[in-house]
């Protein structure tokens, strides 16, 4: 009767025998990652709780169910879920690596049954790992996207010709959200699919992994470098960049107009000798017009999208070049465009807080109502005390 000493299944393998010697090379980058593991764990949690307060503030009433607040709230959503899968895909990493690294003793003094159930449990965890990795990509391909829609929803607003209709009205927003997640969980699909582990039983360890659709030169090429590239980061970056020109160009040639048109009317009440003191007050009021708060949330988000994904959007770049020739630079430049794309993903509560009016209101309100229905149950445990 022959024995079977391979369980092969989609994501993994299964080894019966003649794997006990095997073990997966050594990371010389251990130390970095280790530290990079840390920090995520730090701010995942806190990235999830801040675009959480960001949710329940774009929820509230003061904002009247604007198109930005849709957009806002979408973005949040995608933040939140983003969070989320970093927090659990570097738990499920961190506890993965332990069964890489399992001495030989301890595994000896199993049984059988408990080593089933430690492989089945590495099986899983090799899995979700996989499957965790296509959600994190999937969610932040979308919230960079939904950047991009900001921005193309201000630049919609600003730039438009008078008396066109806006091509992003409040009730298209969720559908346009709603495909931008589903056009990213496509797009990140074949994620799932990039790394076979090969699972000692014996041991209990995943002694070797190997490339499943990362073997093949043109899934490499188009997808993982020009696809990846332009889907992730690139794509977003510039549009936000383009969209953002035109913007500012768009509002430099107005105040300039409103200048120009200030000085003339300046000149032409001047010389009227009854209107003298009344029309360039007048015109003074109606020229300097303050830019509409929400614009300056818009315009604040996008710039620090743009200053902290292009780190992110180089080291793709120079990638090839970087870890070919430079494979240390390779890993620090990949830690730090990575660790500073969560950093984006978390520091947008600041930039609502410092750039938008409305966001602080409500922000206040929602604060002294907690702190004062906290004091309201103190005193009522006090009068019950008493």
């Amino acid at each position: 009767m022959n024995v079977i000493s391979h369980e092969d299944h989609l994501l993994y393998v299964l080894t019966r025998s003649g794997c006990e010697e095997s073990r997966l090379e050594a990371d010389e980058y251990k130390e970095i990652f280790q530290v990079y593991k840390i920090l995520v764990l730090f701010i995942a949690p806190v990235n999830i709780l801040l675009n959480g307060i960001s949710l329940n503030i774009f929820g509230h009433r003061m904002w009247k169910n604007s198109s930005t607040s849709a957009i806002l709230k979408s973005l949040s959503v995608f933040e939140i879920c983003f969070g989320s899968s970093l927090f659990l895909h570097t738990i499920n990493s961190r506890v993965l690596e332990t069964y890489t690294h399992l001495d030989n003793q301890t595994a000896a003094t199993l049984t059988d049954k408990e080593r089933m159930t430690r492989t089945k449990l590495v099986a899983s965890m090799t899995v979700s790992h996989q499957i965790l990795s296509g959600f994190l990509f999937a969610f932040q391909v979308a919230r960079n996207w939904s950047v991009v829609l900001l921005a193309a929803y201000r630049y919609d607003a600003i730039c438009r010709k008078l008396g066109t209709v806006s091509s992003f009205p409040r009730e298209r927003i969720p559908w346009i959200m709603t495909a931008t997640m589903v056009l990213s969980g496509l797009f990140a699909l074949p994620r799932l699919f990039e790394i076979k582990s090969f699972i000692c039983v014996p041991t209990v360890i995943i002694y070797n992994e190997e490339p499943l659709l990362a073997k093949n030169l043109m899934y490499q090429l188009l997808y993982l470098g020009i696809g990846t590239f332009i889907v992730q980061s690139g794509g977003p970056v510039l549009c936000v960049c383009i969209l953002s020109f035109f913007v500012i160009r768009k509002i430099a040639l107005r105040r300039k107009f409103r200048r120009q048109n200030k000085r003339t009317v300046f000149i032409l009440s001047s010389g009227n000798e009854d209107n003298s003191c009344v029309e360039p007050q007048t015109a003074t009021k109606t020229v300097e017009r303050k830019l509409p708060s929400g614009d300056k949330l818009m315009l604040a988000l996008c710039f620090m999208f743009f200053v902290l994904e292009t780190p992110a959007f180089f080291s793709k770049i120079l990638s090839s070049y970087t870890s070919t020739n430079y494979p240390t630079l390779d890993v620090y430049m990949s830690v730090i465009a990575n660790f500073l794309i969560y950093l984006d993903s978390t520091v947008n509560v600041f930039v609502y807080m410092g750039s938008n009016p409305t966001f602080r209101t409500v922000a206040k309100l929602m604060f002294s109502r907690g702190t004062n229905g906290s004091q309201a149950k103190s005193n009522i445990s006090r009068s019950r005390d008493s």
